[in-house]
């Protein structure tokens, strides 16, 4: 479909049972966001590391970072607008 992304980076696999913590907030596009990092077990996922970007004010993701094992970015999914339908 024309994308870096499959549907497996959508899901939350492997993740429930890595360990996460929550990194200091920052600001994304003029947004407050709550910031954390996933870290799945070894064996269960493509990326050492997600680093994500959730949008106090809806509980929205607005970016992710994949990262390999050694930290090196492999990709990043950037929501660039948001808006209500109906």
């Amino acid at each position: 479909m024309g994308s870096d992304f499959t549907y497996a980076d959508m899901e939350s696999r492997g993740f429930r049972q890595g360990r996460a913590r929550k990194l200091p907030d920052e600001s994304l596009g003029g947004r407050e966001c709550w910031v954390l990092e996933l870290t799945p077990p070894e064996a269960d996922s493509d990326y050492g590391r997600l680093k994500i970007w959730v949008l106090k004010e809806l509980l929205l993701v607005l970016k992710i970072e994949f990262t390999d094992r050694q930290g090196g970015l492999i990709k990043t999914l950037l929501v660039r607008r948001v808006r209500t339908i109906d």
